[in-house]
């Protein structure tokens, strides 16, 4: 017997539900470079939490999440060797801009820009999504790595929100 999310899944519907997309950094190998788009593609993979991912070095403004109003989207960061290379440098999320299309539709979410709350350590940012649109958006995910602690060198992605329209 199929469960509802099965079901849905069968269908090509989803279950509303809360998403969330990991962000993994190469922060050894990106830290030194300029923050151009291929550099970041490079060393940058996106993973979300039904397991699709854009791997290191593919482009990530095509990547697309599906959310869905009334629903959370959360972003993570980390480095990707935490005991390697990358144990003298540290990630940390910025703020998360909705950039609407045209310029003047309302934001996606609750609050523009979205920021990491105080408790988060600056490694999580969240937000409510409260308007639809009828194709993908565009959002950019501002971060920063630091070496040691020190001289933070900022960063951004721009990858895709859609809204299910179910």
């Amino acid at each position: 017997m199929e469960t509802k999310a099965e079901t849905n899944q069968v269908k090509g519907v989803k279950t509303p539900t809360n998403r969330k997309v990991d962000i993994i950094v190469k922060a050894h190998d990106l830290y030194p470079l300029p923050p151009t788009e291929k550099n970041v593609d490079a060393n940058t993979e996106l993973l979300d939490d039904e397991k699709h991912k854009s791997p290191f070095g593919a482009s990530k403004k095509n990547y697309e999440t599906i959310v869905f109003m009334g629903f959370d989207m959360t972003w993570d960061i980390e480095v990707e060797y935490k005991n390697g290379e990358d144990k003298e440098y540290k990630v940390e999320l910025v703020s998360i801009n909705h950039n609407p299309k045209p310029s003047g539709n309302p934001n996606l979410f609750d609050v523009n820009p979205l920021k990491p709350k105080k408790h988060s350590n600056n490694k999580r940012i969240h937000g409510t999504i409260v308007h639809s649109s009828p194709s993908p958006e565009d959002y950019t995910i501002h971060f920063q790595i630091f070496k040691n602690d020190k001289d933070p060198h900022p960063f951004h992605l721009d990858p895709k929100l859609k809204i299910n329209p179910e």
